[in-house]
């Protein structure tokens, strides 16, 4: 017959079970801290930062890439994350890199608004395994601006390239006559100063008269005006 436990017995069995209860307890409110403390950082934190499925199901996302795609939480989860892309074939490009790599850094992608307007993102992927699904964690940047800045740059270059490519530029020794002032082109022919300046540059003439010039040329006219 088994022997019925004593009374200190009983209250050291209901001493430890209180200790085990206290314990468990401080656990459940540590990850409850550490949950809030997680959702905190989720939400505020400026990065797009999101949460999908490889067959494109948007499991959770926070406020700065609800803000940048222009969606309310419960629409995004009820559209297919393809959607969001502009082109549909990169979402395939991306899931099949991320099958082969296991992970994509700051790929530049163009990404579609609810509203059907665009703007770049730089997204980062890595897996994400949640309950069995194949699942991954985006982070996202929005670029727009800085690739705003860079295409008007890239114009810049181009318009300044196209500028530069017009210009002709006079450089080593010009053989000129120092009688006429004629300059001798690289076929041997004598050109007067001004046609030849012309042919090679972008500069056009008009013609005038200088005082010296003037005075030799017409010493009985009063030109003390010309100037």
């Amino acid at each position: 017959m088994k022997k019925k436990p004593t009374y200190e017995e009983l209250k050291k069995r209901v001493e430890a079970l209180e200790e085990e209860k206290l314990q468990y307890e401080g656990v459940v409110e540590a990850l409850r801290q550490s949950e809030s403390r997680y959702q905190t950082l989720f939400e505020n934190i400026p990065l797009g930062i999101g949460i999908g499925t490889s067959d494109g199901r948007a499991l959770q996302a926070n406020d700065a890439l609800l803000r940048m795609t222009g969606y309310q939480k419960a629409e995004l989860n009820q559209i297919k994350l393809n959607e969001l892309y502009k082109q549909t074939e990169d979402r395939d490009m991306v899931l099949k890199q991320l099958e082969i790599s296991g992970f994509i850094p700051g790929l530049e992608i163009q990404f579609i608004r609810k509203d059907s307007t665009f703007f770049y993102g730089s997204i980062t992927l890595i897996p994400f395994p949640i309950e069995n699904m194949n699942a991954h964690l985006m982070v996202m940047t929005d670029i727009t601006e800085q690739k705003k800045i860079e295409e008007e740059r890239e114009k810049l270059i181009f318009e300044l390239k196209g500028a530069f490519s017009k210009i002709n530029t006079l450089k080593g020794f010009l053989p000129i006559c120092a009688s006429c002032k004629k300059i001798r082109d690289d076929k041997g022919y004598w050109n007067q100063i001004e046609s030849y300046i012309r042919d090679h540059s972008e500069a056009e003439f008009s013609h005038g008269i200088c005082p010296e010039c003037a005075k030799k040329l017409y010493p009985k006219l009063n030109l003390s005006n010309v100037k």
